[in-house]
């Protein structure tokens, strides 16, 4: 009964670790000579249903790399399918607050347990 409570704790810690370690970062390069404040939005996608939830937002940012670590990623809209099949995607928006530039880049697509890997994603804003 001991042994499998001890499975059991070192199965919990190793996916709590697992689930610490996701970060998605955003590289923004603007050409547009920009200077003021970005807005980041998170998505993921399931590309065998099409549905598209917020997972996480940042807004008044004035850095050109965006970091979303886990405790700021919410995947609970996501209904993840316990699958080894590439059906998900991070998708990052990202707008320029006080103009008109915007763009949009996307992760591979990733399997449930590839989700909280580190990822990024790189823009160019001209």
């Amino acid at each position: 009964m001991k042994t499998l409570k001890g499975l059991l704790l070192l199965a919990i810690l190793a996916l709590t670790l697992n689930a610490g370690a996701q970060e998605v970062n955003v590289n923004i390069t603007d050409n547009s000579n920009y200077s003021g404040l970005y807005e980041v939005n998170l998505y993921v996608i399931d590309t065998y249903t099409q549905n598209v939830c917020i997972v996480a937002q940042k807004k008044n940012q004035t850095g050109l790399q965006v970091p979303f670590s886990s405790n700021e990623i919410s995947l609970s809209c996501v209904n993840l399918v316990s699958v080894q099949i590439d059906r998900y995607r991070y998708i990052a928006n990202v707008a320029q607050q006080s103009a008109s530039g915007s763009g949009q880049n996307w992760t591979p697509l990733l399997d449930t347990g590839e989700m909280w890997g580190n990822f990024d994603i790189y823009f160019t804003i001209n």
